[in-house]
């Protein structure tokens, strides 16, 4: 199992490679030609040259890719590579009945790629068994290919023929995943390391596109934007939510989409930063350990509660004015007929232990897209509207009964467009757009396994008022960094801790201080050799690479050089060769008409037709040095003419 992981963590960084050279306005299917390349070479190396059925070949790219390529895209595939191989010969031959022939040996184009990025790979699996480690986790490990093939899963649920895809039903917030998250969020710090998870990441939005046909989409389209949504464009949440939900108004003007805003969201969006403002100055643990909130927002900004209140003030001209959004009429009748006529879509936020006002503006969100929909839609391409949220669990969000919801996190939707099309994969560059997926994914799931708001806020009213003169910020730094890694159910435990022993609190607040630093130096000293070690060796690989690049062009080089020199001394040689034929031509010439007043006596050319004639074959004789080519044919057909025409006047 871990090896199939593995060979599908290098597939991904193979494919992001591989992404980056073929162009943003290639063809996807270009992306996995060299894998296919590859796969039919594994088959050349075995002595295998033909097959009853491309399914042969669809078997070795699932095992050494750990993709499950379609046979339709597979067939398309490969008869690209044979008209793209076969210029002069027939060397590979895709029958009609999907039997095939390889007259000649196909090369890999991967091999060191592929081994580098193996190297690469391994780095990051063993810094991963490190920091488990380090951190003394105990529960289920969870592999980083797993965990990145969440958005995957959940991606392919807007295309898939399946009701649910498997893999992403019931909650996403499971404990399971903070530790890998956690990893994956102190490995980003490095760049060379969030190169790694930056390709892996945008491998598997491109593995994706296996499991579904995407369209080009060029479609009319309402967004109706979620409150979570406009804090991410506000600038209200992470910085990557920054990002993506400004990258989709961006897109989304290009494409003419319209954006619209309900009035009950901006009332939900007013009153939640005015609660937030209250709080701004008295409030620690959220802005430490949720990059998803308002207050992280705000100390990573610098906003005091002078700010956030003038933000407010405008909220509404700001969303009208700077980003031209819709916002709708007034919504009465909307929040009416939504409670009465949908009580179930009310129920289930009512039961995800969200407030009436909360799931009242949920609901009347989602009747909203249904209504303008008209119709259940089973694909991406069908919908008409959506509703867009940013961040938070993927569960309640799948295909339901196969059909699809009125909700779409922003993700998704940047995920879709850009594999969709080319005009946005030229916009948003595969760099750009793998980085903000990756941190979004790790960041979203630490917010999303936080306790509730509320029991962070009792937490740090305890941590404020028992421990000012007993703990320092940096050890309630580093408490509130291992808090966040505690069920909610240990916090709340640690908040009756504090109203009846405030003296066990404060130690036990310490006591996580003091652990989560023996772990971050404990993490630090074995990261720091690994890295350096495995990245000496990667670094080595590949030097060799271009070394050999480096030789190959020498030698093209050295031939090209070679052949010049060649090409320009044949020319000197060619002009030798005629200069002395004409010389010869010259010396014979002048040895027949001057013979005569040389030796009178000796008649050896006894009339002008003889000298003519004489001179004539000279002539052609001469010819035969430069002309080496037609060297036999010039003799046929000239010297035997002459000679029979010499012995025809002689009697």
């Amino acid at each position: 199992m871990k090896m199939k992981n593995t060979n599908k963590l290098v597939t991904y960084s193979l494919l992001a490679q591989i992404n980056s050279k073929v162009g943003a306005f290639s063809k996807i299917e270009d992306v996995f030609k060299p894998l296919i390349k590859r796969s039919i070479h594994e088959l050349n190396s075995k002595g295998i040259n033909k097959g009853k059925d491309i399914f042969e070949i669809k078997k070795v790219v699932d095992e050494l890719f750990g993709l499950d390529i379609p046979i339709p895209l597979l067939d398309q595939i490969l008869r690209n590579i044979a008209q793209e191989i076969n210029n002069q010969e027939q060397v590979f031959k895709l029958n009609k009945d999907g039997s095939f022939e390889m007259q000649k040996y196909i090369f890999s184009e991967v091999d060191e790629e592929m081994d580098i990025e193996s190297k690469k790979i391994k780095l990051v699996e063993d810094l991963y068994d490190k920091y488990l480690l380090a951190t003394n986790y105990k529960g289920e490990k969870i592999s980083i290919v797993e965990f990145v093939d969440l958005n995957k899963l959940h991606l392919s649920s807007y295309f898939s023929s399946t009701k649910t895809p498997i893999g992403i039903e019931g909650d996403f917030n499971h404990e399971k995943y903070v530790s890998i998250a956690n990893f994956l969020n102190d490995l980003k710090e490095n760049p060379d390391m969030f190169k790694i998870l930056r390709q892996v990441y945008l491998g598997s939005v491109l593995a994706s596109y296996l499991e579904y046909d995407i369209e080009n989409i060029n479609i009319e389209m309402e967004l109706l934007l979620d409150t979570s949504f406009l804090l991410g464009i506000l600038n209200l949440k992470s910085e990557q939510a920054f990002h993506t939900c400004s990258k989709i108004w961006e897109i989304g003007k290009k494409m003419n989409f319209k954006f619209s805003i309900l009035p009950i969201t901006i009332e939900e969006l007013r009153n939640l930063l005015e609660m937030i403002s209250r709080n701004l100055d008295d409030t620690f643990i959220e802005r430490y350990v949720d990059p998803e909130s308002i207050y992280s927002a705000c100390h990573r900004r610098n906003l005091n509660k002078t700010d956030l209140d003038r933000i407010t003030s405008k909220i509404e001209k700001t969303l009208k004015e700077k980003f031209k959004f819709s916002v709708i009429g007034y919504d009465k009748n909307l929040r009416s007929a939504s409670k009465i006529n949908y009580p179930k879509i009310y129920k289930k936020y009512i039961d995800k232990g969200k407030s009436n006002f909360s799931a009242l503006h949920d609901t009347c969100s989602e009747v909203y897209v249904i209504e303008r929909r008209t119709k259940k839609v089973s694909s991406f391409i069908e919908a008409q509207a959506w509703f867009v949220i940013y961040g938070h669990n993927f569960s309640n969000k799948t295909k339901r009964n196969g059909y699809l919801p009125a909700a779409i996190r922003a993700e998704e939707l940047v995920n879709i467009l850009w594999l969709s099309n080319p005009m946005v994969k030229e916009t948003f560059k595969s760099s750009e757009f793998a980085s903000l997926g990756i941190t979004r994914l790790i960041s979203t799931t630490l917010s999303d396994s936080l306790p509730t708001s509320k029991v962070l806020r009792q937490l740090d009213n305890n941590i404020q008022k028992y421990s000012k003169q007993n703990i320092t910020a940096e050890d309630c730094v580093l408490a509130a960094s291992k808090i966040a890694e505690k069920r909610e159910n240990e916090i709340i435990d640690l908040n009756l801790l504090a109203e009846t022993n405030s003296g066990d609190f404060i130690s036990k607040i310490n006591e996580f201080a003091e652990e989560k630093r023996l772990e971050d130096q404990k993490w630090k000293d074995s990261i720091y050799k690994t890295v350096k070690d495995i990245q000496n060796e990667v670094n080595y690989e590949k030097i060799k690479v271009k070394q050999k690049e480096i030789d190959s062009e020498l030698k093209d080089d050295v031939i090209g050089d070679n052949q010049n020199k060649i090409s320009y001394l044949n020319k000197q040689n060619k002009l030798l060769e005629w200069f002395v034929s004409l010389l010869i031509i010259f010396i014979v010439s002048a040895f027949v008409f001057s013979f005569d007043s040389i030796a009178p006596t000796f008649k050896l050319f006894p009339n002008i037709k003889v000298k003519l004639l004489v001179v004539l074959l000279s002539v052609c004789l001469s010819l035969l040095i430069p002309l080496k080519k037609h060297r036999l044919t010039l003799l046929i057909s000239a010297v035997l003419p002459i000679i029979m025409l010499i012995i025809s006047i002689y009697k």
